[in-house]
């Protein structure tokens, strides 16, 4: 199958997250996922926008450094059904929230450090601690978007 056989990203990935469950999808430093293990974070982050009433098409700010947080965080919110806006964890908070005001984004993906960076955020948006998600969720379909 070639890339123009799919019809977005999450469905693309689920080839080699089926084909090839225990090779690695992600290395970062002395980090690394199995593409079994990359699928099971995203899917419990998707689980966890959806509980949280993210709907399809929103647009969700994803404030991490370069981590696979963020790699998971992106893939997740794909596979909700939404597009991520990527939000500088080295900005000034008011860089940030002018960012957030003006796409309108309806929530914002981070970890606790960032988190406890930016306090003034959680009033303009609700926050999700990304790193606070299970590790596993329940195998839905997804990507369907």
């Amino acid at each position: 199958m070639s890339g123009n056989d799919f019809d977005n990203v999450p469905q693309w990935f689920q080839i080699p997250a089926t084909e090839r469950p225990g090779f690695f999808a992600v290395r970062t430093g002395t980090q690394r996922l199995t593409y079994a293990a990359l699928d099971a974070r995203t899917d419990a982050l998707c689980d966890r926008l959806t509980a949280a009433g993210i709907a399809k098409g929103a647009l969700i700010g994803i404030l991490l450094d370069r981590s696979l947080s963020a790699i998971t965080s992106f893939l997740a919110v794909l596979k909700a059904g939404g597009a991520f806006v990527p939000l500088d964890p080295n900005s000034q908070p008011q860089g940030i929230l002018d960012i957030i005001q003006r796409h309108k984004l309806s929530c914002v993906l981070s970890n606790g450090a960032t988190l406890e960076r930016y306090p003034q955020l959680a009033a303009a948006v609700p926050m999700i601690d990304v790193d606070a998600a299970p590790l596993a969720g329940p195998a839905g379909r997804r990507g369907e978007a």
